[in-house]
């Protein structure tokens, strides 16, 4: 690791953001949004994150400095009313041409005939406009993460109308654009005699480019790092990784309570089996009456959660799509506990309190 960075990551209080089960490639698309538009879309800079990718999981960080410039740039704004207005409308309007764009693409894969190169002119259009679109649907949960490291809860219940507002009308649009980012993907690797699993740890710039290095994306197979540093975004793997990886864990701030305990988005009891899901591949496993036990629910689980009694999770606020979809569905849930899935485990029976934010074990398993 060289010296300037190991400085950067030094210098810096770093805060588990999310931990998700997201694809590098997805996380890269994603990384490059916040560099190319989140000060022209939101304007300020989104510089704070380190995403480490170990077994499949990404483990996402922001730096308590880098998420209070954040927050600060919202502060300083004088008529937030009258931004939250622009932004709303600026959803709505990006909203209607991605899903044109959407269609447009959908039409143009019915044809299974394509060529490489036409493969290639569809990812990069779908790359553009996920990135065209990314940073309005991110925007409430990223502000409400760095007003809350501030102190400054009082300030997301102030605005909270406007933040959930913007995540209801954009949160499932990334589900469709990921859905056919995955179908050209499978089609590129094919003509590229490269597994699905394998491109999905490509950045985009190396697919665009026709750089796929079947020896590096091994590499970040195992541990790969994405990190985004004076606006620039920049990859490690191998080696450089496992060291940043090390070091990120000794500078993270440390959970010391085995007390679940976070915050109630809709209110009741409820009783039953936990399921705790780290991975999407493993939704299916959910059974009728079980309490889901997960890091964080996405638009993707919204079908799996008919079946629960009550939703626990480790992050989240009340943007977060927990937060919407348990009071559209009318779920206990609670969220932001940060360590249930660590000590949760699948069988143990729990009793979701809703009310009070607080979760109890009846009985572990086995």
């Amino acid at each position: 690791m060289e010296k300037d960075i190991k400085e950067y990551l030094e210098n810096q209080h770093w805060v588990k953001f999310v931990t998700r089960d997201i694809p590098f490639i997805r996380n890269s698309i994603i990384i490059n949004a916040y560099v190319e538009g989140y000060k022209k879309d939101i304007g300020w800079r989104y510089d704070c994150g380190v995403s480490i990718f170990k077994k499949g999981i990404a483990n996402i960080y922001r730096s308590k400095e880098g998420t209070s410039l954040n927050a600060k740039g919202f502060l300083e704004i004088e008529d937030k009313k009258a931004f939250f207005e622009r932004i709303i409308k600026e959803t709505e309007s990006i909203r209607e041409k991605t899903l044109e764009n959407i269609e447009i693409c959908e039409n143009r894969l019915k044809n299974k005939e394509l060529k490489y190169e036409e493969l290639l002119d569809i990812f990069n259009f779908l790359y553009s406009t996920f990135k065209s679109f990314w940073n309005f649907q991110f925007f409430p949960m990223g502000l409400e993460f760095s007003l809350n490291n501030i102190g400054k809860q009082d300030v997301v219940l102030k605005y909270k109308r406007y933040m959930v507002d913007i995540r209801e009308q954009s949160q499932y649009i990334t589900v469709k654009l990921e859905n056919l980012i995955d179908i050209v993907l499978k089609r590129i690797a094919r003509t590229k005699n490269l597994s699905y699993e394998l491109i999905k740890y490509a950045a985009p710039i190396e697919i665009i480019n026709n750089d796929l290095n079947k020896t590096v994306l091994n590499q970040r197979k195992e541990t790969s790092v994405q990190m985004v540093r004076n606006n620039k975004y920049l990859v490690f793997q191998g080696k450089e990784a496992k060291e940043i990886d090390n070091l990120i864990i000794s500078l993270e701030e440390k959970i010391s309570s085995e007390e679940i305990k976070g915050h109630s988005v809709y209110k009741g009891k409820a009783e039953g089996i936990a399921r705790v899901i780290l991975y999407r591949r493993d939704l299916d496993k959910i059974r009728k009456g079980e309490i889901l036990i997960t890091p964080m629910t996405e638009a993707f689980y919204t079908p799996y959660l008919k079946k629960v009694k009550g939703i626990i999770t480790n992050e989240g606020g009340i943007t977060c799509h927990a937060a919407i979809i348990s009071r559209e569905m009318k779920i206990p849930c609670i969220i932001g506990t940060r360590n249930a899935t660590k000590i949760l485990k699948t069988g143990d029976l729990v009793e979701v309190n809703a009310k009070d934010g607080i979760v109890k074990i009846i009985k572990k398993a086995g």
